[in-house]
């Protein structure tokens, strides 16, 4: 409605009759772990007025406004639709939310004259050229040239004309795969670490180009869908806690500590701080398809999410059943998708392919109406960010597909020398380390990311030998790390060798080297009870006959 908002603005401004709210509000509550002061006042300051105009449309609108950021003057606003199927105390709450999160331009933009300045321009075209080259996922439907180069130039040129960081978000990074035919273990390994060495790389090629720089950030969409793939919350959170830990190190490795950064669903809800503020509004309960382990603050931010953003039932369902491309196209990959993870995963697996399929429907639907409700939410939080993906957009904007790895890296079907190139496809994901695993070919300087199932049917063909190697002194996370049948190869010698000096443990049956190197660097190694974890879930697949 934004263009209606626009053209009847003064209607809407002579018909504002503002009224304090007094009911608490989420805001930050310091007093609850550190003793410290609030950091905004109480009740918040945030007005409410209840207006009709119905040049715009029949139902009324509800006006918010807030002078609590930026310089006291300036005056941020949000206008909902009314009336709303839910209770006026959540879109009370959910709309202060937004005020206080949103994140817009620190700054007033420039004289108009600085649009031509031929300078920023030529700064401008070089950070887009730069992603062109290290990040852009080509898709098959690619509509970068005549689309997408001119709005991505628009949206970088912004911050660039005001001389402010320019700000990428990206959602991605959630948990990993719960399926032992994609991934080995449940903590971040090799995979991610050169998929965050990556994005690190990029931004720090812009400081090059431009002073200020850019930062990048995660945006983890793990408690979104966890319930829905069968994983449980405490899982995705301590994914996090390492995935944060390991990217501090290659930030001070790197001497950028501020290039990458992570929010999570958790986080922009404010949810550690605000719990007992929303204790009094009752929100519908989400379809529970999967008895997963829940965290209240996970339930509670999927419910605010869902309740807040997400698109009807009745259109996205609509949007399915006509044969709408993307949507269908979508609908249909989750649900091949789910069918292939939960047909291992342990909530699931004494289920029939028939109730499987059954499930994995009802699923896909959930996570679509999840999976636009999140992109809408970022889009308000995020307005002025450059949004990246690891879907195969067509680049024309506002979202822009990327690949997670540089060109040392070859994402294979299958593992042989000369397999076709993994694609992306029905609109899913790029390669991504969280439903592969890396592996490292002795010889070989290129890196390949496969499928566990992949690898342990090489190891098992007799082409390969070798094992998982759970980290190095060499700062080297988690990984595969295998040769060719046919050559000599000292990896057990050295395997053994690090075993005896540092303490580690040399599995001869498996081939396996475990090494605990959680105190020298704890973001790389799988804790011993993930070890456990491993070694019970691998037995039910036969991982352990290679």
């Amino acid at each position: 409605m934004s263009d209606l908002i626009r053209n009847h603005w003064d209607l809407i401004r002579s018909s504002v009759a503002p009224t304090e709210l007094q009911q608490p509000l989420l805001s930050p509550d310091a007093n609850r772990t550190t003793g410290l002061p609030r950091t905004s006042p109480s009740p918040s300051s945030t007005n409410k007025s209840l207006i009709q105009v119905d040049e715009i449309q029949d139902e009324g609108l509800a006006l918010y406004e807030s002078q609590e950021r930026g310089d006291g003057e300036t005056i941020f606003g949000i206008i909902l639709q009314q009336p709303r199927t839910i209770e006026p105390a959540f879109d009370d709450v959910f709309v202060s939310l937004l005020l206080k999160s949103i994140k817009l331009f620190d700054s007033l933009p420039p004289h108009p004259v600085s649009d031509i300045d031929s300078k920023l321009k030529d700064t401008t075209d070089a950070i887009v050229d730069l992603f062109d080259a290290r990040l852009r996922y080509i898709s098959t439907e690619d509509k970068w040239s005549s689309h997408g180069r001119e709005y991505l130039s628009g949206r970088v040129h912004e911050f660039v004309r005001r001389g402010e960081r320019i700000e990428f978000c990206l959602l991605a990074f959630p948990c990993k795969s719960s399926s032992i035919e994609k991934v080995f273990g449940t903590m971040p390994d090799r995979g991610e670490q050169l998929a965050l060495e990556h994005l690190h790389s990029f931004v720090e090629a812009i400081e090059h180009i431009y002073e200020p720089g850019a930062k990048l950030w995660i945006v983890s969409d793990g408690h979104v869908f966890s319930d829905c793939i069968g994983v449980d919350d405490e899982m995705v959170d301590r994914y996090n806690a390492q995935l944060i830990s390991m990217n501090a190190t290659i930030g001070q490795r790197r001497g950028g500590a501020d290039r990458v950064g992570f929010k999570s669903l958790v986080v922009l809800f404010n949810l550690e701080h605000s719990m007992a503020e929303l204790e009094h509004i009752r929100l519908p309960a989400l379809p529970s398809y999967i008895s997963t382990q829940r965290t209240s603050a996970a339930e509670l931010s999927r419910q605010m999410l869902v309740q807040g953003c997400k698109t009807r039932e009745g259109v996205l369902r609509s949007r399915i059943e006509s044969g709408s491309h993307s949507t269908l196209k979508l609908y249909c990959g989750f649900s091949r998708f789910m069918l292939e993870d939960l047909k291992l995963n342990r909530y699931t697996k004494h289920l029939s392919r028939s109730k499987l399929k059954k499930l994995g429907s009802k699923v896909a639907f959930e996570m679509i109406q999840r999976n636009e409700a999140y992109s809408n939410l970022v889009e308000l939080l995020f307005p002025y960010h450059v949004r990246l993906s690891i879907h195969a957009h067509d680049n024309a904007g506002p979202k822009f597909g990327i690949r997670l790895f540089g060109h040392g890296v070859r994402a294979l079907e299958t593992l042989s020398f000369d397999a076709a190139e993994m694609t992306s496809f029905d609109l899913l994901h790029v390669p991504t380390p969280w439903h592969n695993c890396l592996v490292e070919v002795a010889g070989h300087h290129t890196l390949f990311m496969v499928k566990s199932k992949a690898v342990r049917d090489a190891l098992s063909s007799g082409k390969f030998s070798g094992g998982w190697v759970d980290g190095s002194h060499q700062g080297v996370a988690g990984h595969f790390r295998l040769q060719l049948a046919t050559l000599r190869s000292d990896i057990g010698y050295r395997a053994e060798s690090v075993a005896g000096k540092r303490g580690g443990i040399w599995d001869s049956q498996a081939n396996v080297y475990y090494d605990d190197l959680e105190k020298e660097y704890p973001y790389m190694s799988t804790a011993a009870v993930e070890v456990d974890l491993i070694h019970g879930r691998a037995a039910l697949s036969d991982i352990n006959s290679y």
